[in-house]
Formats: C-alpha cells, sequence, structure tokens
C-alpha cells in the first residue's frame, strides 16, 4: 500500500511538471480555460492569430512538452512504476472553431456550448496512434502546421450531434526526438549522475529490504 501511494504521488508531480510547462508554452498566445485532469482547454479568438501562429503554437506545446518529458527522464532518480512509465507519456492536441459561452467565477473561466461538446467528443476517437494532433473541419482553415506530417482524414458519428469531420497530423518519432533535444553536454553530464544515484537508490532500497526481512 506505501508503495501504491509513493508511486501515485510521483505521478502527480510528473503531470503536474508536464501541464505546467505546456501552459507555460501555450499561454504566449492562447488563454488557460481550465484543467480537466491530465487534459487543458484553452482557447483563443481566432481573429487575433494568424494561421501560421496558431500552427505555430500547437507545435511549440507538442516541443514543451516533450522537452520537460526528456528533463523528467534525464533527472529520475526513482524505480517506482510511475517514473519508469514516464518515457511512454505521449501528447494528443485536439484544434476546434466555434462559438462559447462564457462563464467566470472567482477567478475560474469555463466555456459552455456545443461547440465545447463537440471538442470533447472528439477526444474520444477511434483513432489508434497516442501522439497527434486532430484539427476539425470547422477549424481546418484558421490552422497551418509547419513542416510535412504525415495526415489522413477520418469522420466521427457522435449521438445528437451528428458527423464531425477531422483531420489528423501524425508526430513522428523522429520529431518529438528532435523536440526533446537540448544542450548534448550538459543532458550527458546530468544523465550519468543520475544513471549514478539511481543506481544508489536501488542499491538501498534492497538493502533496507534485505534488512527488513532478516529481521
Amino acid at each position: 500500500m506505501t508503495g501504491n501511494r509513493f508511486a501515485f504521488g510521483h505521478a502527480r508531480h510528473v503531470v503536474f511538471s508536464l501541464l505546467n510547462a505546456m501552459i507555460d508554452s501555450a499561454t504566449r498566445k492562447l488563454q488557460l480555460s481550465k484543467l480537466e485532469g491530465d487534459a487543458a482547454l484553452f482557447f483563443v479568438d481566432s481573429k487575433q492569430l494568424t494561421n501560421t501562429e496558431i500552427g505555430q503554437t500547437v507545435m511549440d506545446i507538442f516541443a514543451a512538452f516533450f522537452r520537460e518529458r526528456a528533463r523528467l527522464i534525464e533527472s529520475n532518480m526513482c524505480p517506482c512504476s510511475a517514473c519508469r512509465q514516464i518515457k511512454d507519456l505521449d501528447l494528443k492536441i485536439f484544434v476546434h472553431r466555434g462559438r462559447a459561452s462564457r462563464f467566470e467565477f472567482r477567478g475560474s473561466i469555463d466555456h459552455f456550448g456545443t461547440d465545447v461538446i463537440i471538442l470533447h467528443r472528439m477526444m474520444k476517437n477511434s483513432v489508434k496512434g497516442h501522439r497527434y494532433v486532430m484539427v476539425t473541419d470547422a477549424a481546418a482553415d484558421c490552422i497551418d502546421l509547419p513542416g510535412e506530417l504525415e495526415t489522413f482524414k477520418l469522420a466521427e458519428e457522435h449521438e445528437h450531434i451528428g458527423k464531425v469531420g477531422a483531420r489528423v497530423f501524425q508526430i513522428s518519432d523522429a520529431m518529438a526526438l528532435t523536440f526533446s533535444q537540448r544542450d548534448q553536454a550538459r543532458s550527458s553530464r546530468s544523465s550519468d549522475l543520475a544513471s549514478k544515484l539511481k543506481q544508489n537508490v536501488i542499491t538501498a532500497t534492497r538493502f533496507l529490504r534485505r534488512s527488513k526481512l532478516s529481521n
């Protein structure tokens, strides 16, 4: 039970660290509406940004996520299940354009309306991948994603809404690696130190377990 609580605390720290990195990047151009578990909802008046700016902001969020993930992996010294799975974490971004009613209460901003529901419904889709940008047909003419990305069309049927079309842009492993790259010399030194400290932690943990058993 103690191990589970330990892993849960580390999982929460990892999620918060990744969310913070993405929010710092996104809010240079977008406004944060609210957090929903491990997801963040942003909004902006599409007339305030060019198609290129919106597309670049999306890619900047990906870059922030993978840089922070790399930092967490490099600095990790814990063998718990949550920390071991940091390398498996990925990101999906959904882009939709529509109308919404804005509601503010005690400093918190929320949005309501059919288009907000559509956005949430599109998050539960039939796409098999774990790393992509999904742009609904309604948002297609307000975003230009940089680079050459593999893409495909899809249409999802939703109860009380009907069919919603979208295009999926896949973020390759090579692109994710490029996003995560930082200063190589410092990264290498940090990785070596983290590896040695991690081994010490594992050894100490095993020693404590053996001592406990012998007692």
